[in-house]
């Protein structure tokens, strides 16, 4: 298992394969750029049961960095968000040390409207533990991507979610459950805080990365919501836990990867500031 604390005493060649495998999904993620592009104005578009939506964008996307992942190792497993009959060719998630973890259109419902805030997210895990995450913006050229123990970077510039002093609220995201629907049961800090929702939670966590946001909030959310976007935050010196306080990751490959999960993320400063163990530790794990 790697965290933060091991890579940074790793060999150069585990440094230099980890550089490489970022490479390798940064370009990915440019690659679905360029397909999302080709579908604009064209897509099909369905709901699925849980009430999102899908294109086929989001799984030309899926299905062309499958296989590019299993011509780059065939022992790599992959867990995305759209079921699709040729992961059943690949390896599993548990009985893998290496998984890529997909999300190829996080925002899909932006997407379908034109509306800026969309992405492809990639993350690498490594017996649960997130040691690549790369996110790319569908919009524009900005490539954002970690490394465990190598840091975080916009595009070529290293980026920080500084704990520079506060001008006026803080800004956070706050993506909440459909379950919670009733105004009186929103997290006290809402009331001290300025609220935002992109509708991308892969962006939200990007944008704390850089400093755009001082913290995100999403209730109910899957592992490929969020594996991509943990590393960028921790690379960049945040903070990223579930809703009671508790750690995100390693995540259980064999259990987790149905469920939903409450997350915080947020600058150092604030972050305990919004664990809220009242109103969001029940939705920590669902």
């Amino acid at each position: 298992m790697v965290n933060p604390g091991q890579c940074a005493r790793m060999t150069l060649m585990d440094a230099a394969q980890l550089t490489e495998w970022r490479h390798f999904a940064c370009g990915l993620a440019d690659e679905a750029r360029v397909i999302a592009a080709q579908y604009r104005g064209s897509m099909n578009v369905s709901t699925k049961l849980d009430r999102s939506v899908v294109t086929d964008a989001d799984h030309a996307i899926q299905q062309h960095i499958c296989h590019a992942v299993k011509n780059l190792d065939a022992n790599h497993a992959v867990l995305c968000e759209e079921k699709a009959d040729y992961l059943k060719d690949m390896p599993q998630p548990p009985d893998s040390e290496f998984c890529w973890v997909i999300d190829p259109l996080d925002g899909t419902r932006n997407y379908v409207r034109g509306l800026p805030s969309c992405c492809t997210s990639i993350a690498l895990l490594q017996n649960g533990q997130p040691i690549i995450g790369v996110i790319g913006d569908m919009n524009s050229t900005d490539m954002y991507s970690a490394g465990a123990g190598r840091g975080a970077w916009l595009n070529d510039q290293i980026i920080n979610a500084a704990d520079a002093s506060e001008c006026g609220k803080p800004v956070v995201s706050f993506q909440p459950s459909h379950k919670l629907l009733d105004v009186d049961r929103l997290p006290a800090w809402t009331q001290r805080v300025r609220v935002r929702n992109f509708g991308s939670s892969a962006m939200h966590l990007a944008y704390v990365a850089t400093g755009a946001l001082d913290g995100a909030v999403c209730m109910d959310c899957r592992v490929w919501d969020f594996a991509a976007g943990y590393l960028l935050v921790i690379e960049s010196g945040g903070l990223m836990t579930c809703g009671d306080g508790h750690a995100l990751f390693p995540f259980d490959m064999q259990e987790d990867t149905g469920r939903g999960a409450t997350f915080i993320a947020a600058r150092r400063a604030l972050h305990d500031q919004l664990v809220e163990p009242s109103e969001l530790s029940s939705q920590t794990r669902s």
